[in-house]
């Protein structure tokens, strides 16, 4: 098995990091377009968006756990780019 050079690792990843802001402006410029404006909401779109791959359980294990706390008025919502 070949490894690739840890420059080339490092540009990847770098990339990634370069990629990242642009990512995140654009999901929420589609949940500002899909008219969300509770704070629970747009963390159950803007998780489900960002974090595909993780499994349905997690995605409602992390959004209940944001509705409890902003229930509780310990969370208020996702910080916005």
């Amino acid at each position: 098995m070949k490894t690739r050079p840890i420059s080339v690792k490092v540009a990847q990843a770098k990339g990634r990091a370069e990629k990242r802001p642009l990512g995140l402006r654009i999901v929420w410029q589609q949940a500002d377009a899909a008219g969300i404006s509770d704070p629970v909401e747009q963390a159950d779109f803007v998780l489900r968006r960002l974090y595909r791959k993780m499994p349905e359980w997690w995605l409602r294990d992390v959004v209940a756990k944001l509705a409890a706390m902003h229930a509780a008025g310990t969370w208020r919502s996702i910080q916005r780019p």
